[in-house]
């Protein structure tokens, strides 16, 4: 008899890509949908999130994922509530799992550009910077405005 030693899936992140699309081209089969796969977001709450139940929780939410889908992609809407917020993973993420502060601050300025629907003068207050420093921060993170300059 031979004893195989896996580590938990919570240590193994690594592996989490590629069981997704197995799991997620599995259970779109069972299913008979036509699912492919899954979102950066979807893909990055997943990595994130502990896994106490480690391949097998993954598989179920996936399987219910696929099963709820209305669309081909899962997105991070299509993921059970608990794998959205911050967990324990957050607090032991290691240095490969934290993004820099350059990518935070694009993320962020990306995300408040959105959220101000593209209204630059709203996005601007919102930074705490002025409309031209905005524009350049815009053309750093290769951000387009909408229908050019738009107040």
């Amino acid at each position: 008899m031979v004893t195989l030693q896996l580590p938990p899936l919570r240590e193994r992140r690594e592996d989490i890509p590629l069981l997704v699309d197995h799991l997620v081209r599995r259970a779109a089969r069972e299913c008979r949908k036509t699912v492919t796969g899954v979102s950066e977001q979807a893909l990055e709450w997943l990595r994130g999130y502990h896994w106490p139940g480690n391949v097998r929780e993954l598989a179920h939410v996936l399987e219910r994922g696929v099963a709820l889908a209305q669309q081909e992609v899962l997105t991070a809407e299509d993921l059970p509530e608990e794998l959205r917020r911050p967990g324990p993973a957050a607090a032991r993420a290691t240095p490969d799992d934290r993004p820099t502060l350059a990518e935070l601050k694009r993320r962020y300025v990306h995300r408040v550009f959105e959220e101000s629907g593209g209204n630059v003068s709203r996005a601007a207050q919102v930074l705490g910077v002025d409309r031209r420093s905005l524009y350049r921060m815009l053309q750093r993170y290769g951000v387009t405005p909408r229908g050019g300059a738009q107040e």
